[in-house]
């Protein structure tokens, strides 16, 4: 039988290499079979079991056309080792030796490693099991989804965890307990009720004088295991004992190459690091020694809570790791919690894990600063300080080394730092729809697109927030994704619905939260009341209550910690900011937590009023447009350092259409809470945008939404006011019918509240629709009523009889126009004389 040149991987993403290049096994079926056949190498695989992987619900009549069809693409895709794939009288087997699967070749050099580990080579053990533990790719056949393969997955991932502790032990003989601290700190996190991980983590602290530490993990471990109703095991009550009583045996031997220790700091890189390729191939080619000349020693990657600046981080340090031979150093800064880790802790470790002895690591700060930096000075060290909290904690821990490359992480970017920087965005579309898939499989997110979009949107493109959202799905396999789209739609639980295991978004956002000024917080609740995507310095001192320049500070400094990104600048040179749907809902949450109903609905009445105050200065620069001069009882706000004027630019129209999102969003959110006032008012704000004919369809949505407010709240001025804005939408989109069905309700509401300008507005619409024509005679009366009520005022609050008179001459051109008699013309000419006189200039006293 001649020698295979195939590789098969089962850790990680089903795999096939040929002459160590990937094949592509299309399709999931192909996949789901070549993974049964390669868990058992050289043996015949059931049809029936194989249908059952396929179908664990019941198969259907096809199941078994469709397992064939799966092995002869399978076939297909292997090529010229097709025939390796053996049809049996009962089902399929393929012919090839265990060791080409990378699982059975990971198991092989596990047992090589014990039995050196038992002749005490521990060397030879740690070595041999850090490399079978890079054959790992991610979590076993982790795109293979059905309980099918879940033994086969639980298993060999338990043996990779069973793997890792041995290697760790293994470190520990050796004296490394510096260089797995940090690792360990990573495992307990992911693996919080993981004993052994635990245990090794204590044993590691201790040894490294940080007894107090080690008693807290095994604190903390109590604690978890408490809420379960559990307690911790024997062997680590006995280690917390033996560290309370500074027990000598737990300290290893001082071994004479102690100094020569490299240490392997780095936390475990998250399996199939989704999305982020350019920002990680740019980092690694910034950090590179054999990079340019002068090139950057440390790079900043900074991002909001839960964006993946620490797994971006990790994988690229582990991608460089070979590059850097004396080692890797970690730390975790604690930069987001309310008190970060003192750099001179940290220095203290990194000199340990360099080989310092802790009675020799100076105490004065200067001191133990100038040693890291003659320890570091020479060696090739890549050195990750996570989460840091600013400049200053890093500066101490800056190696001396040219030969050193550091990367840093934080919420801000340490601008005063001499690093290059890398800010983080959120993740497009195409990378947050295949980080869904990673976790709820390919088949689902294929099934329901407009459902996974719309998961996307309501986590805010955050990868933390979509990562939970996918491992939920993962959870509840017979979940339909919209399902999940729906219970995140509801703001009031959308935080909530984002926890898993102990995994929430809600305190990555709460530790950017927390640092804020008090009036930065204020806006920041205010906004997710609010709930606008778009927020500007104008609405934003209006939900506060403060002048516009204070608002827009405030504004810089939610920019600064990712709550808000900037979308451009609107008309005063202040940034236009883009709110996404976690931060509504975090805001949401804060707001009705900390803020009494009548502040938050103050803030609201504040901003209804601002932007009415914005679109009045729009209706007055267009001149006009007397229709659109019904006006409610909203109180319009302005701030104390800024004019509406500065705000409305030219040509107005454009400013109406650029500010049309904005006053919709308003329009659904007084509807929401039954603000039935500014409701009608923020509908009909827009109007003379609406009458340009390009937004018809927003006209109506925006108008059916602000009547079920009113009709509810029973404002039946708002009403009344909303109709005639119909029946001019009618009219302008020549449908007579509709408009003459419409008017004579809104005059009747108009009359039932005693609105004579409103009456009026209805009756000089009415002139302008020719279906009303024929009944000109008798509506004399009501344009005579019009033109009294419509009439301006100048500055001195005096009619303006100039707009008396136009509206008078148009009333008589239209009557005329119809023929009417000699009385009717002759008193409408008598009402214009009238104004005519009034209209002269008169003679000053004396």
């Amino acid at each position: 039988m001649r020698e295979t040149s195939l590789r098969f991987g089962l850790l990680g993403p089903v795999m096939v290499w040929r002459d160590g290049e990937p094949v592509r096994v299309p399709g999931f079926r192909a996949r789901t079979a070549l993974a049964q056949l390669i868990l058992r190498p050289r043996s015949v695989v059931p049809i029936e079991q194989m249908i059952d992987t396929l179908y664990p619900e019941g198969a259907p009549k096809t199941a078994r056309n469709q397992v064939q069809a799966g092995v002869t693409r399978l076939r297909a895709a292997l090529g010229p080792d097709g025939d390796r794939v053996v049809t049996r009288p009962h089902g399929y087997l393929i012919d090839v030796p265990e060791e080409s699967v990378d699982a059975y070749r990971f198991s092989a050099m596990v047992d090589r490693a014990r039995e050196a580990a038992r002749e005490g080579r521990d060397e030879e053990a740690a070595e041999m099991l850090r490399a079978a533990l890079t054959l790992w790719r991610g979590d076993a056949l982790e795109d293979i989804p059905g309980d099918a393969l879940r033994t086969h997955a639980v298993r060999w991932n338990e043996l990779r965890l069973s793997a890792l502790e041995r290697r760790i032990t293994a470190d520990l003989n050796l004296g490394r307990h510096d260089a797995v601290v940090g690792e360990l700190q990573g495992l307990t996190a992911q693996h919080p009720h993981h004993e052994r991980f635990h245990a090794q983590l204590m044993l590691a602290l201790h040894r490294t004088g940080r007894s107090p530490e080690a008693l807290e993990v095994y604190a903390a471990l109590h604690r978890s295991l408490d809420e379960l109703g559990a307690e911790p095991g024997n062997e680590i009550r006995h280690l917390q004992t033996r560290i309370l009583r500074h027990d000598t045996g737990l300290l290893p031997a001082r071994s004479p190459d102690e100094h020569a220790v490299v240490p392997r700091q780095l936390p475990i890189r998250s399996p199939g690091l989704v999305g982020r390729k350019e920002e990680a191939e740019s980092l690694c080619r910034s950090l590179a020694l054999d990079g340019e000349p002068g090139g950057v020693t440390c790079v900043v990657v900074s991002g909001g809570g839960g964006y993946g600046k620490t797994a971006l981080a990790v994988e690229v340090a582990h991608q460089l790791a070979e590059e850097f031979p004396d080692g890797q150093l970690f730390a975790d800064l604690g930069g987001a919690r309310p008190s970060p880790v003192d750099p001179m802790r940290v220095l203290a470790d990194f000199l340990h894990a360099l080989g310092t002895p802790p009675d020799e690591v100076p105490d004065e700060p200067a001191a133990r600063g100038a040693a890291f930096r003659t320890a570091t000075s020479g060696r090739r060290l890549l050195i990750v300080l996570d989460d840091a909290a600013g400049a200053d904690q890093v500066r101490p821990l800056l190696p001396g080394g040219t030969k050193c490359r550091v990367v840093v992480t934080s919420r801000t970017r340490l601008t005063t730092l001499p690093a290059r920087r890398v800010d983080l965005p959120l993740l497009p579309i195409v990378e947050a729809r295949q980080l869904l898939a990673r976790h709820a499989g390919q088949a689902r997110v294929d099934a329901e697109p407009d459902a996974v979009d719309q998961v996307i949107t309501l986590c805010g493109g955050v990868p933390l927030a979509l990562d939970i959202a996918g491992a939920r799905l993962a959870a509840r396999p017979h979940w339909p994704i919209s399902r999940l789209a729906a219970r995140l739609t509801d703001i009031r639980s959308r935080l909530d619905e984002l926890s898993i295991e102990g995994c929430e978004i809600r305190s990555s956002l709460e530790f950017g939260y927390d640092p804020l000024e008090e009036g930065t917080k204020d806006l920041l609740r205010k906004i997710g009341l609010l709930g606008a995507t778009e927020i500007t310095a104008w609405i934003a001192a209006a939900l506060t209550g403060t002048g516009v320049e204070e608002a827009a500070e405030r504004l810089e400094e939610l920019i600064g910690a990712h709550f808000l990104a900037v979308r451009g600048m609107d008309e005063t040179g202040h940034y236009r900011c883009h709110v996404h749907d976690l931060v509504h809902a975090f805001g949401w949450e804060r707001t009705m937590a900390e803020d009494t109903p009548e502040a938050r609905r103050a803030a609201l009445e504040r901003a209804f009023g601002a932007m009415l105050s914005l679109t009045d200065t729009a209706h007055a620069l267009l001149r006009g447009k007397r229709h659109a001069s019904l006006k409610g009882e909203t109180p319009r706000w302005l701030p104390p350092d800024h004019s509406p004027a500065r705000h409305v630019t030219r040509p107005v129209q454009a400013w109406l259409a650029s500010h049309l999102d904005r006053i919709s969003g308003m329009v659904r959110r007084s509807a929401e809470l039954g603000l039935s006032e500014a409701c009608w008012e923020l509908a009909l704000a827009p109007l003379p945008l609406f009458e340009t004919g390009d937004f018809f369809s927003e006209w109506l949505r925006l108008h059916d939404i602000a009547l079920g407010c009113v009709r509810e709240n029973g404002n039946r001025r708002g009403e009344a006011a909303l109709l005639l804005s119909l029946a001019l939408r009618a009219h302008l989109m020549d449908d007579p019918a509709a408009a003459e069905e419409i008017l004579p309700r809104a005059g009747r509401l108009f009359h039932e509240v005693g609105d004579t300008e409103g009456e009026g507005l209805v009756a000089w619409l009415r002139g302008d629709s020719g279906g009303f024509r024929s009944r000109l005679p008798t509506l004399s009366a009501a344009y005579e009523n019009a033109s009294a009520v419509l009439q301006r005022r100048g500055p001195g609050g005096e009619p303006d009889h100039r707009e008396i008179r136009r509206n008078l001459e148009r009333i008589m051109r239209l009557q005329i126009s119809e023929n009417l008699d000699e009385a009717a013309r002759e008193r409408l000419e008598q009402v214009l004389r009238r104004h005519r006189d009034e209209d002269r200039p008169r003679p000053g006293p004396g």
